[in-house]
């Protein structure tokens, strides 16, 4: 399998200021991964410049609870209570697609790791349906 360049890379790459506040739209969501104590991520492709890209979003417990507000009540609390018996266990969740209708995030820090090399977004709001932001 090819991975696909990294979008936050590319951005930081061409000097993009970190604290720009960037716009996403209409992003699928069906599933996320936990990366430590409260705090989780997930990620899309977006085509830039001809090109299929990875987008990564880093975010914490408060856009988690947007997540899950959408998503069956049987999943959610399934997921809370694998999350309330080890809040910082790396894993991940498949749930019923839903669409983030905005995100506005910045670009974080850059991650290193013997297979890959990426900038997340780091998520500062998230809209799923109508009035569910934070």
């Amino acid at each position: 399998m090819t991975l696909r360049p990294d979008y936050g890379l590319r951005m930081s790459n061409e000097g993009r200021d970190p604290r720009t506040v960037h716009h996403f739209y209409g992003l699928p969501l069906d599933g996320f991964g936990v990366v430590g104590k409260d705090r989780y991520t997930f990620a899309i492709e977006k085509v830039y410049d001809g090109e299929r890209h990875c987008v990564s979003f880093d975010f914490g417990s408060d856009a988690l609870e947007i997540i899950l507000s959408a998503v069956p009540p049987r999943v959610a609390s399934s997921i809370r209570r694998v999350l309330a018996s080890d809040p910082g266990a790396a894993g991940s969740f498949r749930v019923d697609p839903v669409i983030c209708e905005h995100v506005r995030a910045t670009l974080g820090q850059l991650q290193e790791s013997r297979d890959e090399t990426f900038v997340p977004f780091v998520v500062m709001q998230l809209c799923i349906g109508s009035g569910t932001q934070r």
